[in-house]
């Protein structure tokens, strides 16, 4: 196999890749929104703060790679902002910040509807 064709072969799986992760990026932002909706409802709060951290910082490096960088850092600050409070009281999430993470979380949200009118 040639180089060329090594690096075609790359550019599909990379294409690929990518409509993938697309495709499951909105559950995922919906999955997000909901464990932000939910932090003040039960006791189970650092519980969905570590969730929430964990796929935010999936989702911060992800779209790098598939050429989506301001979806990438727009993830990045919620992840340390969601770092931040596990660090130093996820008891001090107050209402307040929970509807800014949401505000936040419906950004990416709008992030990814302007990606995606884009690919079309």
């Amino acid at each position: 196999m040639s180089e060329q064709d090594n690096t075609d072969l790359l550019s599909a799986e990379l294409t690929k890749l990518r409509a993938d992760f697309l495709q499951r990026l909105p559950a995922e932002l919906t999955l997000l929104e909901s464990l932000a909706n939910h932090l003040q409802e039960d006791t189970a709060q650092r519980t969905k703060l570590d969730d929430l951290h964990h796929r935010l910082h999936r989702l911060a490096g992800i779209p790098g790679v598939f050429e989506l960088p301001d979806l990438s850092t727009q993830a990045r600050v919620l992840e340390q902002r969601v770092k931040a409070w596990l660090e130093d009281s996820p008891e001090k999430m107050t209402s307040l910040l929970q509807q800014a993470l949401i505000a936040d979380i419906a950004a990416l949200q709008q992030m990814l509807t302007e990606a995606l009118s884009k690919e079309i």
